[in-house]
């Protein structure tokens, strides 16, 4: 059993599974380091599953074992748990306007 799941919301789409996440993810452009930031909301799409244990992923591990991060699927509302003007209802409105970015309806 994944116990880490509640960092984060998966909802299943029509065309993709979506993930709303309450830590920011990217990647050291210089060096490769994947940087996290608690508390600051990212919006995933085209989450992956390789069997049915697995978490899902907007990560991959290449077959000689270095991990990357698929940037291209992640959106960033602008939205911390700290700061003003959070809250759940904004978080909802904007991760509805990320899934008709994206052509999705649930």
């Amino acid at each position: 059993m994944d116990y880490s799941a509640y960092f984060w919301i998966t909802i299943a789409g029509a065309h993709s599974t979506y993930r709303i996440t309450l830590f920011y993810t990217d990647a050291n452009t210089e060096n490769g380091n994947f940087r996290t930031q608690l508390g600051k909301i990212q919006f995933w799409k085209d989450i992956h599953y390789t069997d049915e244990d697995s978490i899902g992923s907007p990560n991959y591990k290449s077959p000689d074992g270095h991990w990357s991060l698929y940037s291209e699927n992640s959106h960033d509302p602008h939205l911390k748990i700290d700061e003003n003007g959070y809250s759940a209802q904004a978080v909802i409105d904007k991760f509805m306007a990320f899934l008709k970015e994206n052509n999705e309806t649930i």
